[in-house]
């Protein structure tokens, strides 16, 4: 394994992925909340939206784009940008919707989750996208730092499904503009 600050790769995710990163994906869910979740419920949410079958349809969905990070090690973290509608509380006349971003716990710090999120905002500037919005549980207080500290300002809220559990996250957004990323 590479040193923690050892900065990880960022390309562009293929079909060759799918295996890993849902495993990856799986792994950076439990790490994130099962602490605050019921296992059956959690599992539930894995198996519903990070099943290699849901990944690989993401990878051949021309309106998903998806990043990932690796080291020596293999895969590290992962994004995935979608492109179509906003809710109405995000003014935006092309916006683009981060879906996920997460990091392997054993990445944090190291640059990683910001080097995924200026590939996602690379790809909006590439796909003439004017506001990169997305919604975060409001009690992943890491992630909702992450944000405010990247330009993200909360615009209102949106119902969420997490295994069966409708939750309300707040919608975050901000304008695509690679700085400060």
């Amino acid at each position: 394994m590479p040193p923690a600050g050892t900065p990880a790769r960022v390309r562009a995710a293929s079909s060759f992925d799918a295996e890993s990163l849902a495993a990856l994906a799986a792994r950076t869910m439990r790490e994130s909340y099962a602490a605050d979740h019921d296992p059956a419920q959690l599992e539930r949410h894995i198996r519903d939206t990070v099943s290699p079958e849901r990944i690989a349809e993401e990878l051949a969905d021309r309106d998903i784009a998806v990043f990932v990070a690796e080291d020596g090690s293999g895969l590290t973290g992962y994004a995935t940008l979608a492109f179509g509608e906003a809710p109405a509380c995000v003014t935006a006349s092309a916006p683009a919707e981060l879906g996920r971003i997460y990091v392997s716990r054993r990445r944090f710090r190291t640059g990683t989750g910001s080097a995924l999120l200026t590939a996602v905002l690379d790809e909006c500037v590439r796909r003439g996208r004017d506001v990169l919005w997305l919604s975060v549980w409001d009690r992943n207080l890491r992630a909702l730092a992450f944000y405010h500290d990247r330009g993200f300002r909360e615009s209102g809220t949106v119902p969420f499904m997490f295994g069966g559990v409708e939750y309300e996250d707040r919608v975050l957004a901000r304008p695509v503009e690679t700085d400060g990323a």
